[in-house]
């Protein structure tokens, strides 16, 4: 690994880091000059092995050095994914993979800064941020809910296709659907329909899909198709039967208004949660009602 700083509140990937407190911004500190403590683990880490499962521990006890740990294999991550596709792919791949891992192994003291990463960055280094905390699993779902509530359109946004792709938060879940719920009701179009997005792909995983169904049926009629759209999508997505005549009613309303990409997305998720297919509107209420009397 190679020795970087991590500027405060990790505005820049392009400083490097070491030690326990800042040297200065953009400055490269040499492996010689650290603490014995903080040289000691990244030599471990190069050997690998025994000696860095032992350092792991050493690290996991001590938040300062595991804060440097930690951002050192983000810088770590980002340069090795952009080396990726060049003449040292093989090597970089491996530097990658494994960073990767120590991150998700680090997880206590990695999320966190994980967290305030993907809000802060955005282009790759969000994305690579988001792979990480989507392996770390639920302690990421948790620690990260807050990221739905910030003010920043762009953050709601980013937040919701992340918390679309994050598992159950256990107690926090509630939390985490009512916030869903409300920025479903946004005035930008954009988070409306990551919101609604999320909101389906979370319910999938959950006993609770009521209120989900509900406000995704509502959403069928949004003012901005593509919000329709994505609700419809949330509709397959959360496994839900009862969101059947909702969709039957959203695919009226794109077929009235030419709308194709809701009709399809329609389509799809009637498919999905009937386990049958129609081309047409009245096949679609038939197999409904089929449905129906099978259940009485």
């Amino acid at each position: 690994m190679r020795t970087f700083y991590w500027i405060p509140l990790l505005l820049s990937l392009a400083v490097a880091c070491a030690g326990p407190e800042p040297v200065g911004t953009g400055e490269v500190v040499p492996v010689e000059t650290l603490p014995d403590s903080y040289r000691g683990v990244l030599e471990a880490y190069g050997r690998g092995g025994e000696e860095w499962e032992a350092a792991r521990e050493e690290v996991q006890a001590d938040p300062a050095l595991a804060r440097f740990v930690v951002d050192n294999l983000i810088v770590e991550v980002v340069r090795a994914h952009e080396a990726s596709g060049g003449a040292e792919r093989v090597r970089a791949q491996a530097a990658l993979t494994r960073a990767r891992a120590e991150l998700v192994r680090l997880q206590e003291h990695s999320t966190p800064v994980l967290v305030e990463l993907f809000e802060l960055s955005d282009g790759i280094v969000a994305t690579l941020t988001s792979e990480i905390m989507v392996e770390i699993g639920r302690p990421a779902a948790v620690q990260g809910a807050d990221l739905l509530f910030r003010e920043s359109p762009r953050t709601q946004r980013r937040a919701a296709v992340l918390f679309g792709q994050l598992p159950h938060a256990g107690r926090a879940e509630d939390r985490i659907r009512g916030q869903l719920l409300v920025l479903t009701e946004s005035p930008d179009w954009f988070v409306r329909a990551e919101a609604a997005l999320a909101l389906g792909l979370r319910g999938g995983r959950d006993r609770e899909t009521e209120e989900a169904r509900i406000r995704l049926g509502q959403l069928l009629f949004d003012e901005d198709p593509a919000v329709a759209e994505y609700a419809a999508r949330g509709l397959g997505a959360l496994e839900d039967p009862g969101g059947v005549p909702a969709l039957i009613a959203g695919l009226r309303r794109a077929q009235e208004q030419g709308e194709v990409r809701l009709a399809e997305a329609c389509q799809r998720a009637l498919e999905t949660l009937t386990g049958q297919r129609s081309s047409s509107l009245t096949g679609w209420e038939t197999i409904w009602q089929q449905s129906l009397g099978g259940a009485r």
